[in-house]
């Protein structure tokens, strides 16, 4: 049984809510597009988006602030994202174009490598 990054053109995922991709330590990283359109759906100018949801660290590259758990900023105390419906590009790739050691330990809705090898008889 291969153990580590998993394939991410295999991956099946059913959503679970569970938060947990939300509280990963990393990057959240935002393209322009989806800067604008958060600032749009918090009914802030993109400059104020920037100055209160954006770190500049990593220039030229824009990452959501987390919070001092590393969670994101956005995640509800539900687990419900805030802005799901204009969420990140990066957020909105997951799990498929994510390259995850132990994915499936790590995300509920990942289905296990076991399913699959069933799914496949």
């Amino acid at each position: 049984m291969l153990r580590g990054i998993v394939n991410y053109m295999e991956i099946k995922h059913n959503c679970k809510q569970c938060g947990q991709c939300c509280c990963w330590e990393g990057y959240i990283y935002v393209n322009k597009p989806d800067l604008k359109k958060i600032a749009e759906f918090l009914k802030l100018t993109e400059d104020e988006f920037i100055n209160e949801y954006v770190e500049l660290e990593q220039k030229p590259r824009f990452n959501l602030k987390l919070k001092e758990n590393s969670e994101c900023l956005f995640l509800n105390p539900d687990n419900r994202c805030f802005i799901y419906p204009v969420r990140p590009q990066q957020c909105r790739d997951f799990p498929q174009k994510w390259r995850i050691e132990d994915l499936e330990e790590l995300c509920p809705g990942v289905e296990q490598e076991e399913e699959r090898e069933a799914a496949l008889k």
